[in-house]
């Protein structure tokens, strides 16, 4: 009788201490973001952030596959018939008339699965000093450019009498809570924030010159997204003074191709 008792606290014991070294496996395919090498990957990802119908308030570039003097004759008022005419008597029903959006789907993106976990992470991740460097600047910088993109999209432009108090967008920052729903900053805690986030990324001094590749980020663009964000906000001395840091790293554009010869109009 004792004999079977020891052995079946001996196979017990087994079992537990199978369990137990089962649990502290690593699952097979699940990348816990522990490394920078796994961080860095999150950065490799192609961004979108050409939208059609900001190039359309900025110029002329509308892509239509109908006559755009039909579209914009007819009675019932449309997005793009709003957009098109620069009807700002009807832009109130912009809201109504939008499903959804790219833009703001891509850059809450970004922010959400690209910026933010790695600014969670990258102070415990095992690598070098090094690669935590590049990868926490390259975040904020991404993040900066987000938040840039889509105060610029969906809110007011920054006016320095009513910016304090102008709705702008919602700050998800890596310490809130995604569960939880977030009330909108104001347009000047907006650019606060960028300039903070652009800021922090110059002082870390860890991004290259020269992008990793073309869809990466680099030192000139952490100060052209501060110097975007200053000249937004009538700073233009202060924005003065930052563009011109870029200028020993970036070539000046001394020819334009017109997108007229690229993509003919169609009358």
């Amino acid at each position: 009788m004792k004999k079977t008792i020891y052995s079946l606290l001996a196979i017990t014991a087994l079992l537990f201490s199978s369990c137990e070294s089962f649990t502290e496996l690593e699952p097979k395919g699940k990348n816990l973001l522990t490394t920078t090498d796994q961080l860095e990957m999150l950065l490799n990802k192609e961004y979108e952030g050409c939208s059609s119908d900001m190039r359309q308030m900025a110029g002329d570039m509308i892509y239509a596959y109908s006559n755009v003097a039909t579209i914009i004759s007819q009675p019932v008022k449309t997005r793009n018939v709003i957009i098109w005419t620069y009807d700002e008597a009807n832009m109130d029903k912009m809201a109504e008339l939008t499903s959804s959006d790219q833009d703001y789907t891509n850059f809450y993106g970004y922010i959400g699965t690209i910026a933010n976990p790695i600014l969670s992470k990258i102070d415990a991740a095992s690598g070098t000093e090094a690669d935590k460097k590049l990868l926490k600047s390259e975040a904020l910088t991404l993040r900066a450019w987000s938040f840039y993109m889509l105060v610029n999209k969906f809110a007011k432009a920054y006016n320095p009498a009513t910016a304090a108090t102008d709705p702008g967008i919602i700050l998800m920052t890596e310490d809130k809570d995604i569960q939880t729903a977030q009330s909108k900053s104001t347009v000047e805690e907006v650019y606060q924030q960028i300039l903070k986030d652009a800021n922090e990324a110059i002082e870390i001094d860890g991004l290259p010159n020269s992008a990793v590749n073309k869809m990466r980020f680099s030192k000139p663009t952490a100060y052209a997204v501060k110097a975007l964000a200053l000249l937004n906000m009538q700073k233009y001395d202060e924005a003065e003074e930052v563009a011109k840091q870029l200028s020993p790293s970036m070539a000046l554009l001394t020819t334009i191709i017109p997108h007229i010869l690229v993509v003919p109009k169609v009358i």
